[in-house]
């Protein structure tokens, strides 16, 4: 091959495996919830690099936090540096301030774009692999190479995630080949790299202290037939430290922090005192976390964990491939490779601490080199390649089928992968990233609106996926969330409960679920890490603040006791009964007010005057409910945030789970139209595009959906009554959403005033949507304020919003010209505002 072809197929081997990665690494990342160490890590980053201090996560070097804290700094996250969270060094809680428990929407998206430089740096990864097969191998060496990679599910897993792995992967493998580099062509410029390099890897992660053994037995090795000056190499070795050094020293932003070294009686070395805290710490808190393996939490390492973990995570068409390597390739050429390999495997076998799958990724990348350059010999005989076409076939499958569940891969020595779980759990399997296949599968089944939920995790279930859930013991979850600990709680027969293996396995609290549920027969399992069973039988689980433990879970023998749950009243009645509710901007129930009545504005203002007869008029009259009340689902459980509402409407939501966020403004739309007597403007699109006119639906035609066509025929008698028009709002919330409502709505101009009937709306699936239901103003004008509302996932009753960023507003909102708009469960742009055509 010449060089012109060898450069053209280079390049496109180059394109076809970015593009391939990035398809799978996309995916990922927006079909996974953050790991309970993404919640820390980022946020950590973040404030190194806002204030210099490295309080938080002192047990693991700054690097990779700081990559991915960056990607926060032009985020509108705000960080509370007063908060005791941070005073006292709470990692969790903090992160959890800005990721959790501030706005979600912006947590959600600097989860996402901290996964984005994770992502990058995989890239990397894989283009460094490829690069070193071609130049080792050959080409069919790092095509392959980069081939085995991409399909590697530890890889895929873990550099998806913004943690340190990926990045220590990286330096550790950058590193290692810039020394070999080095070894056989010595140069200042060589070893200033391979310096530089296994700095940033001590500045990722312990682990890469492994690279000072690596390079003293392959220096020893490979120097020996020189038989170089002892001086030089002494000189050498000590100018190699002192850039190491000089590189973790800049790490830490060169401060010092002395009270670091009196507080934890550090050693008196050259290297930052949060540094050497770091190994104080990790070994303090490893020290007393436990391993689940083969079945059972163990207080000590067991040391067969990394062996049976290798043989059983790691697919098993790249372990033949590897293991060729030893008969294909010639040892002169792999031996440095297998030497790392060999160094990190044993060092993980002896060590003392619980390190999970993970620490063995700077692995992975060495393993595909070898298994690319065993491929390269193979396709030189004709029945060898059809062997190699096998192992690929099969590599492929075992990793797409599992797609984008990579953190729960077993290959197929470990029988049924279902039930990995009574194998390893935690990060090795369920690390609290299957969130959104909860909702999808909640949102998928009809039926599946209310869940009991153990899950293990720190992310908020409650924020980042719109699911109604009673939360069970969760030893995560009680930790940091105790607020939402109910006790006791009474799951009835047949209820529907969501267990995380881990919470399954019993590593961190005790088996709750043996005889709650049927743990042979789950309903459904999601990703391998969530499952889904029915109680048999009604359980009672009680809470019992400082006891360990500190649940009690027992059968219930009432009958009427196994009743209670969910004790809430009826839903509003829709239909035919909802006749005399033909007027919600009337006061129906008793002590109910008109929103007007309820709701005074803040101190120093007044309410904007309304045309009477507009939209905003009709807003502003609706009845409030009187006092605190809850806010209901559609089937009367309550929602599982009551933090967020300052109000909630008189205004039914019907017995279906239809009546959501965007449904809410058609909802309140449609009712001001109709009792305006403007009834022949009702018209609202589907999805699809098509109009749903209640026109054409009270002449008696209807609608007949088949994917994205819409057919209209006459199929019902003529009806005007309310009755029919509860029915069409109905069918419009079923077809209609965020999406089509944005579409129908015209841009409020940065320089329009919002008005009442202005609707906040960001189109997706899901999107949201808020309306403005009155505004206020100072008589001396200085802008005005807003109240918002909202209904949300799953149906639930229109309520009007706290103001969380304002408090001594609330529960009025400021609306800028320009920039982001938060609501407790939302963030929105003011070019979100968009208004209704008159």
């Amino acid at each position: 091959m010449n060089a012109v072809k060898r450069w053209i197929v280079l390049l496109a081997l180059v394109t076809a495996s970015a593009a391939g990665l990035y398809f799978l690494f996309a995916s990922t990342i927006h079909a996974t919830s953050a790991s309970f160490d993404e919640n820390i890590y980022a946020p950590a980053g973040y404030s190194y690099l806002k204030t210099g201090d490295f309080r938080l996560n002192l047990e693991h070097p700054p690097f990779s936090k700081v990559l991915y804290g960056a990607t926060m700094l032009t985020a509108e996250i705000p960080a509370d540096f007063s908060s005791e969270a941070w005073r006292t060094a709470d990692q969790v809680r903090f992160g959890l301030d800005l990721f959790s428990r501030g706005n979600w929407t912006l947590g959600l998206a600097a989860v996402r774009d901290a996964r984005s430089v994770a992502q990058y740096v995989s890239l990397w990864v894989l283009l460094l692999v490829g690069g070193l097969a071609q130049r080792r191998f050959g080409l069919p060496a790092a095509i392959i190479a980069a081939g085995v990679l991409i399909l590697t599910p530890d890889f895929l897993a873990y550099g998806a995630l913004a943690t340190p792995d990926i990045v220590v992967t990286l330096f550790m493998f950058v590193a290692v080949v810039s020394g070999l580099k080095f070894v056989e062509e010595p140069d200042w410029g060589g070893g200033l790299l391979v310096a530089f390099f296994t700095g940033l890897a001590l500045l990722s992660k312990h682990t890469a202290l492994l690279l000072f053994p690596y390079f003293a037995i392959v220096g020893t090795v490979m120097l020996w037939k020189r038989r170089p000056s002892l001086v030089k190499v002494a000189a050498g070795a000590m100018v190699f430290i002192l850039l190491v050094g000089l590189v973790v020293w800049a790490g830490y932003f060169f401060h010092g922090q002395p009270e670091l070294r009196e507080r934890f009686d550090l050693p008196s070395l050259p290297l930052p005192a949060a540094y050497l805290a770091g190994f104080k710490i990790s070994g303090d808190l490893i020290s007393h976390r436990l391993t689940y393996f083969l079945g059972a939490p163990h207080p000590d390492h067991p040391r067969m964990f990394f062996p049976v973990s290798f043989l059983l995570k790691t697919p098993i068409p790249l372990l033949i491939l590897f293991f060729l390597s030893l008969r294909l390739v010639p040892l002169r050429t792999s031996w440095p490779y297998w030497l790392f390999c060999l160094l990190l495997f044993l060092s993980a076998v002896a060590s003392p601490f619980p390190f999970g799958q993970r620490y063995l990724l700077p692995m992975v990348p060495f393993m595909a080199l070898l298994a690319g350059a065993s491929g390269a010999k193979l396709i030189e005989k004709p029945w060898d390649r059809v062997f190699l076409g096998a192992l690929s076939a099969w590599l492929a499958w075992g990793t797409l089928s599992n797609h984008p569940h990579h953190l729960a891969y077993f290959n197929e020595f470990a029988g049924d992968r279902d039930k990995a779980y009574r194998l390893f759990v935690d990060s090795n399997l369920d690390w609290g990233t299957e969130l959104p296949a909860l909702q999808s599968w909640m949102l998928e089944r009809r039926g599946a609106s209310h869940i009991f939920l153990s899950y293990f995790g720190t992310t908020d279930p409650a924020g980042y996926m719109p699911l109604f859930y009673t939360p069970l013991p969760s030893y995560h979850q009680d930790l940091y969330y105790p607020e939402r600990i109910q006790s006791p709680v009474t799951v009835p027969d047949k209820a529907l409960l969501a267990v995380s293996a881990t919470n399954l396995a019993g590593l961190y609290q005790p088996r709750y679920f043996d005889e709650v549920v049927d743990l042979d027969h789950p309903v459904a399992v999601l990703g391998r890490a969530i499952f889904i069973f029915k109680a048999r039988g009604s359980w009672t689980f009680t809470h019992h603040p400082g006891r360990t433990p500190a649940w009690s879970v027992e059968p219930v023998r009432s009958v009427e006791t196994a009743k209670a749950f969910p004790s809430v009243p009826s839903p509003r009645p829709s239909g035919e009964a909802a006749e005399s509710n033909a007027a919600p901007h009337r006061v129906r129930a008793a002590g109910a007010r008109p929103l007007a009545e309820r709701i005074a504005p803040p101190s120093g203002f007044h309410r904007v005057a309304l045309v009477d007869g507009s939209f905003g008029a009709f807003l502003r009259s609706l009845a409030v409910k009187e006092g605190e009340p809850p806010v209901l689902l559609f089937n009367g459980a309550r929602k599982n945030r009551q933090d967020v509402h300052a109000a909630v409407f008189d205004i039914d939501t019907g017995t279906r789970d239809l009546q959501q966020c965007a449904d809410a403004v058609i909802r309140l739309r449609a009712e001001y139209l109709w009792a305006s007597g403007r009834k022949d403007g009702i018209m609202f699109r589907f999805t699809s595009g098509d109009e749903a006119a209640w026109a054409q639906w009270s002449d008696g035609w209807r609608p007949s959906v088949d994917g994205s066509r819409v057919r209209w025929s006459r199929t019902a008698g003529p009806d005007a009554s309310y009755a029919s028009f509860r029915k069409y709002l109905d069918k419009v919330f079923e077809y209609a959403g965020s999406h089509s409502l944005s579409g129908e709505l015209r841009p409020v101009a940065p320089g329009e005033a919002p008005r009442p009937g202005d609707v906040l709306v960001q189109g997706g699936f899901p999107g949201h949507a808020v309306i403005l239901v009155d505004a206020a103003e100072r008589p001396e004008g200085g802008g005005r304020v807003y109240l918002l509302a909202q209904s949300y996932m799953p149906a639930q009753e229109i309520h009007v919003l706290k103001n969380f960023v304002e408090p001594s507003l609330s529960p009025w909102f400021r609306l800028p010209g320009a920039g982001v708009i938060e609501t407790p469960e939302w963030t929105f742009r003011r070019d979100d505002l968009k208004r209704f055509p008159e």
